[in-house]
């Protein structure tokens, strides 16, 4: 398990790099905490992940386990399969052969159970996916509202202590339109969560952003990360994917070419087509 940079206060301040704590360890800021004791629980566990788009097969027999507390990033060239295989995990993308398991259970086939599921399962898109009718505060608190059957008076008490962990307390009544995308990507992370999963998955959630938005996202997700927040991350940030996980995959082609703590990734890869790759893109 490699050692993560620790912050103090609230999301937004900034990280001290020169201390570490070792991933699901650190408190949050509001005193919650999430997962439990790394390494110990498996909560994603896919084996041999197939899935073709007609005569096009996007991923080619992946296995990997995601454990409870641990940060997994997946990194690649576009078109390996990244999000194809983040999207199998919780069902928007049916996998054509191979076997997923949710905490223990396999992927349920009937809507009721898989809804379920999905519950556990937080979903961070690219491109935000808010609802343009609702302000940042109805966005959060819409599915604890509609899904679980949460007062909304109750919705909106946590809602608003999660807007205020993104930093944006004072945009709780903005609508979305009001809003810059890097503050829309974190109302989209505080809905996520809005739902306690027990892991969040985000696909490349600062590839729609411009450059100056990105550090805020990344910060959010960081803190995340500290607080032991358990999460299977594609990214492009080669950067922020080795100071904030603690494996890395590396995909190209549907498949899974190497996988290793990140130290060991991006200093001394074994796969020479993982080196061209890290060399090409930090030279970009």
């Amino acid at each position: 398990m490699t050692a993560r940079q620790t912050g103090v206060g609230p999301i937004g301040i900034d990280i001290d790099e020169g201390s570490a704590v070792t991933g699901g360890s650190a408190a949050a800021g509001d005193g919650t905490r999430f997962g439990g004791a790394p390494g110990q629980d498996v909560v994603i566990r896919a084996v041999d992940i197939r899935k073709s788009f007609g005569r096009l097969e996007v991923l080619k027999g992946v296995s990997v386990s995601v454990r409870r507390g641990e940060v997994l990033a997946v990194i690649g060239p576009s078109g390996s399969g990244k999000s194809t295989l983040l999207r199998c995990f919780n069902a928007l993308e049916l996998p054509t052969s191979g076997t997923i398991e949710i905490l223990g259970e396999p992927l349920a086939t009937k809507p009721r159970r898989l809804a379920q599921q999905r519950a556990k399962m937080g979903m961070v898109f690219q491109r935000f996916h808010l609802f343009p009718h609702l302000t940042a505060i109805g966005n959060v608190t819409e599915a604890p509202v509609q899904v679980k059957g949460m007062p909304r008076a109750e919705a909106r008490r946590e809602g608003l202590n999660l807007l205020t962990k993104v930093g944006l307390a004072d945009k709780a009544d903005a609508y979305p339109a009001q809003l810059s995308g890097g503050q829309q990507q974190r109302v989209a992370i505080a809905r996520a969560l809005a739902m306690k999963p027990e892991v969040l998955l985000l696909d490349e959630p600062t590839s729609a952003l411009d450059p100056e938005l990105v550090g805020e996202v990344l910060q959010v997700i960081q803190q995340l990360a500290q607080e032991g927040m358990t999460m299977v991350l594609v990214t492009h940030e080669m950067g922020f994917a080795r100071k904030v996980a603690d494996r890395v995959i590396f995909m190209e082609d549907g498949a899974i070419v190497e996988e290793a703590p990140p130290e060991k990734l991006f200093t001394n890869a074994d796969s020479p087509r993982t080196r061209r790759f890290l060399q090409q893109v930090q030279h970009d």
